[in-house]
Formats: structure tokens, C-alpha cells, sequence
């Protein structure tokens, strides 16, 4: 009996593992453009509580139907191992509405395979109510436990390969600086942020007197600016790193497989283990490095030592990770109506508080002040980025869809009262500190077409540097150059290049 339970135990362990695995293979930590988010230590802290919450109810319920049943144990542990299983089928089923036949009905896909789902479980039901089960008992014991193996088998082999040793040790470039000057650094990176002149134009806009008011506070908006690359990823990692990334074959990398320091993209660079150009040189200069980033990428995941006040969400259901995780069933969207009726706006409150990294910024130095030590704030804001959650006074709104104008226009606009709140904030507590506000590259428009609103590489560039920079200002229309200029004018240095 002991030895039956201890199979039991194992076998469903395994079973309820199997939708976390595809969920974790999905989103490994490779850059994975499709996926929801990347994993770490804190999505992986996350789900791991919430599959044993998954676990403990699978038992109850087990238990319960074998008391008010008398069935068969296998028989119940097979049966509840397929309904679960098939209920994180319900996203999959949905996919079928992306070919060309089904596309009249996609306006209906959730509502479909939903049925479909329980039409299966029906099926299933029968069999088992007339006691045939002895096959379907096996096959699914046996495709189950296949599955998990090719699961963990798949997660091994790309986790080894991407974590390979790299035979090319990286060099970092020292930049040389003897002035004992520590001026503080802000550095803000508006994600998805269109230029100034691409945004007016499309919308039809006047920013001449938002561009004159921050050009009285010392603020040069740069035109014409543009990132080396068109994606956050490869953006920011080469900002951090003096330049582009170089290629395993070939002198420019413009994927993650070219690279040959491919560590060095972001998030990644930001983990202990790893070290940025921008990184190394603060460091050599006394700088403090601190990280306020967003729900997708945040310090609390990649390296807790960056961390000023990032919040880490202790509820078990009302988190990105397990909410993007549940997408894979029919209970996401149940739980989304659910938490309309009683009040509870998750994306209000877990995206759109998150994701404002101007405002965690705006309080964290109200109520500390001037930091004592020179300090460097990399502030990864994403309110401009889809999805569009706020309206033109920053409060909570959501406006579906990618491409939506309307949407979009109010995300930048709360971007702009954003930019001119923290000028203020910063010119109150520390008029002294060097303020670079940059997008990694332009909105999802671009996607669109690049001829009406404007190349992906296009970027916004605002910047407030100092006498020694301000002859320099035409390096900065190219964005890899900013983290050797900002390293030059905080420390009031004649940029060398």
C-alpha cells in the first residue's frame, strides 16, 4: 500500500508538473520574442508555489471522488490527470482559428474551445462510467509521462546550451577618467517611445512649448536620434555595452544565435554573474548601480542588489507570471470577469503600477533625497509599450489592440507630463545630476509601416549633460555612444573620442 502511494504521489507530481514545463520552455530564459515574459528566480518562486497549490487540490479532490464514488483509484487518478491536462489545452485549441478556414469564427475562438473542451471531457466521462478503460488507462499513463520526460529533456538541453562556457573570454573597455567629480545619473528609457517630430506629425501636435519649457531647465532634445538596433533586447544591451554587439562570424551580430558574447543582451547583463561596459566603469568609478524596472524585467528576478523599492507582489493569484500562466486555460478570462465583478483590476494593479518606472523613480527620490554616494538609476519605463494602460493624466485606462491610435496617444502624452514632473523633481533635489530620457526604439506603428509613421530605429532623445558635454551633443544621435558620454560628463570630463 505504502509503495502504491508513494507511485500515486510521483505519477501526479508529475502530471501537474507538465503545464509549468511548457510554460518555463516557452519562456526560457533565452530571448524568446513571442513569449509573455522571461523566466527567473522570482517567476520561478512564483509558480512553484502555485503548483503546489495545484497539487493539494488534485488530492482533495481525488480523495473526495474516491469516498463518494467507490471507483476505481487508477481509474480516478487517470481521469482527473487528462481533465487537467486538457484543460491547459484550451490556448492551443484557440490556435486553429488562425488558419484561413477558421477565420470567421475567431471572433468566437475562447467561446468554442471552450466547448470543445467539455465535449472532450464528456467523451472521456463515458468510458468511464461504462468501465472501459483499460486502454485509455494506459495510453494516457503513458503519453503523460512521456511528455514530461521530453519536457524536462528539452528545458536540459537548452538551458546547457545556452549556459555553455564561452571560449572568447569578454574584454571590457576602460574608459579613462582621473577627475575626482561624481555627479549622479538618471537614466531613463522610455520604452517604445516615438520621436517628438514622428508623433506630431501623425497626430497632428504642437510639442514646440513641452520641447521650450525643458529647454529652459537645461534639456536638449536631440533630433534625428536613432538606435543601432530595433528592439529592446539588443537596444539597451548595446548602450550598456559602448557599441554593437559583435558576431561569433561576422564583425556585426543582429540576432542572439550571431552573437558572441550573447550574455551581454539585455536583461542579462544586468545578473551578477555578467558584467556591461557601462557596469564595469561605474564600478571603477565608485558609482552605486541601481535598477527600477517593470513587471517584465526587474531587479527582484535578475539581481537583487540593483534593487531600490522594486514591491514583490506576495499574493499567490493576482501576479503577471501565474495570470500568464493561466492564459493556457479557460480559467484566465473566467478569472478576469470574476475580478470585474468584485472590484479587483489586475492589470490596474499589477501592470499599469509596475510598469510606471517614472513614478517609482519621482517617489523614491522625494523621500530620500539627493543620494549620498555618486549614484547610477537605469529607470526601464514601460507605460509607452502595449499594452496602452493609461489616459493623458496618467490615470488607469486600457485601449485594446497593438495599433491603437487613440491609445497610443494617450500613453505618450502621459509620458510628456511624466518627463516634465520628474524635471521638476529632479531640479528640486538634485539640479546637479546628469538626465538622459531615451526610447530603445519607436512604437509598434513602425511594425505597421515605416514609410507613414516612421522607421523602428527612430528614437525619442532627451538629454541634460553639462558645459564640459555640450559641444557634443552630435555624438548622441546615435545611442550606443551615450554610456561613455554620460560616464565623461558626470565626472566633468572632455569626452575622448
Amino acid at each position: 500500500m505504502k509503495i502504491n502511494n508513494i507511485i500515486t504521489f510521483f505519477f501526479v507530481s508529475i502530471v501537474i508538473s507538465i503545464p509549468f514545463l511548457e510554460f518555463i520552455q516557452f519562456n526560457h530564459l533565452n530571448i524568446n520574442y513571442n513569449s509573455d515574459l522571461q523566466v527567473n528566480f522570482l517567476t520561478l518562486k512564483r509558480l512553484f508555489g502555485f503548483y503546489l497549490f495545484l497539487l493539494m487540490i488534485f488530492f482533495i479532490v481525488l480523495i473526495f471522488l474516491n469516498k463518494v464514488t467507490n471507483s476505481n483509484k487508477f481509474d480516478l487518478i487517470i481521469f482527473l490527470s487528462f481533465s487537467y491536462w486538457l484543460l491547459f489545452k484550451y490556448n492551443d485549441l484557440k490556435k486553429f482559428f488562425n488558419f484561413e478556414i477558421f477565420k470567421n469564427f475567431s471572433k468566437y475562438d475562447g467561446y468554442i474551445s471552450f466547448i470543445f473542451i467539455i465535449l472532450i471531457f464528456l467523451i472521456f466521462l463515458i468510458f468511464y462510467v461504462k468501465k472501459k478503460t483499460k486502454f485509455i488507462n494506459n495510453f494516457v499513463f503513458i503519453y503523460l509521462v512521456l511528455n514530461f520526460l521530453l519536457l524536462i529533456g528539452n528545458i536540459s538541453t537548452n538551458n546547457s546550451s545556452s549556459n555553455e562556457v564561452n571560449k572568447n573570454i569578454f574584454k571590457h573597455k576602460k574608459v579613462e577618467i582621473i577627475n575626482l567629480d561624481r555627479k549622479n545619473i538618471y537614466f531613463f528609457v522610455l520604452d517604445a517611445m516615438p520621436p517628438i517630430e514622428i508623433s506630431d506629425k501623425i497626430f497632428g501636435t504642437n510639442s514646440n512649448k513641452f520641447l521650450d519649457d525643458l529647454s529652459s531647465k537645461g534639456f536638449e532634445y536631440i533630433r534625428n536620434s536613432s538606435s543601432f538596433y530595433g528592439n529592446t533586447f539588443f537596444a539597451i544591451g548595446s548602450l550598456f555595452n559602448f557599441g554593437v554587439f559583435e558576431g561569433k562570424k561576422q564583425k556585426i551580430a543582429y540576432s542572439i544565435n550571431e552573437m558572441k558574447y550573447p550574455e551581454l543582451a539585455f536583461p542579462t547583463f544586468l545578473r551578477g554573474k555578467n558584467t556591461s561596459n557601462l557596469e564595469f566603469n561605474l564600478n571603477n568609478l565608485g558609482y552605486n548601480i541601481k535598477w527600477i524596472g517593470n513587471h517584465f524585467f526587474n531587479c527582484q528576478g535578475y539581481n537583487r542588489a540593483y534593487c531600490i523599492d522594486e514591491i514583490e507582489s506576495s499574493n499567490l493569484f493576482f501576479n503577471y507570471e501565474i495570470l500568464s500562466f493561466l492564459k493556457k486555460t479557460p480559467f484566465e478570462p473566467l478569472a478576469y470577469y470574476i475580478s470585474k465583478i468584485i472590484g479587483f483590476n489586475y492589470e490596474k494593479k499589477i501592470l499599469f503600477e509596475a510598469n510606471n518606472g517614472i513614478k517609482k523613480f519621482n517617489k523614491f527620490l522625494i523621500q530620500n533625497g539627493k543620494p549620498n554616494i555618486p549614484t547610477f538609476i537605469f529607470v526601464h519605463h514601460t507605460i509607452s509599450h502595449w499594452p496602452y494602460l493609461a489616459n493623458s493624466n496618467c490615470d488607469f485606462e486600457k485601449n485594446y489592440g497593438k495599433n491603437n491610435i487613440t491609445g497610443i496617444k494617450k500613453v505618450l502624452e502621459c509620458n510628456k507630463k511624466l518627463i516634465k514632473e520628474t524635471i521638476n523633481t529632479i531640479s528640486e533635489y538634485d539640479k546637479e545630476a546628469v538626465v538622459i530620457f531615451q526610447s530603445d526604439h519607436s512604437w509598434e506603428l513602425s511594425n505597421l509601416d515605416s514609410n507613414k509613421y516612421g522607421d523602428r530605429k527612430h528614437i525619442f532623445n532627451l538629454v541634460k549633460l553639462n558645459e564640459v558635454c555640450k559641444n557634443k551633443y552630435d555624438l548622441l544621435i546615435e545611442n550606443i555612444n551615450i554610456g561613455k558620454i554620460i560616464l565623461y560628463c558626470a565626472t566633468e570630463t572632455v569626452p575622448n573620442f
